[in-house]
């Protein structure tokens, strides 16, 4: 990397702030919003997940549906109509979590590598 050059060619002098304004604000919408608890949404989700098409249909034309409601509800549809499983999986990882996933490890990592070893070495001391 040439000298000087660390920063994306922008030398910046000690002391100078990049962003003097400091981040912008989040907007108080947002704020709501991202308070809202998984209690409510598993709630929300699943009263649209024991719906079928057609009451699904009648949520989303209803101009009294709130937005996250309608969201829901098209979510849900679009994905029984497209058979697009990863938008449902995105909606039932934020309602039930991600499933985690396992990596079995042996208690000696090393115990088969070390039999390998155990026995080479045994062949080369018999004469």
């Amino acid at each position: 990397m040439a000298k000087g050059k660390k920063t994306g060619g922008r030398d910046f002098v000690k002391g100078q702030v990049a962003n003097p304004k400091g981040r912008t604000p989040i907007p108080e919408e947002l704020k709501k919003i991202r308070k809202m608890n998984r209690d409510r949404l598993e709630l929300v989700v699943s009263k649209y997940l024991n719906m079928n098409l057609i009451e699904l249909n009648h949520v989303v034309k209803d101009p009294n549906t709130t937005a996250l409601d309608h969201m829901i509800c098209q979510i849900i549809i679009k994905s029984m109509a497209t058979g697009d499983h990863a938008r449902f999986n995105a909606l039932m990882d934020r309602v039930v979590g991600k499933v985690k996933d396992q990596i079995e490890l042996a208690a000696n990592p090393h115990s088969e590598l070390m039999a390998i070893i155990k026995s080479r070495s045994s062949q080369n001391d018999k004469p």
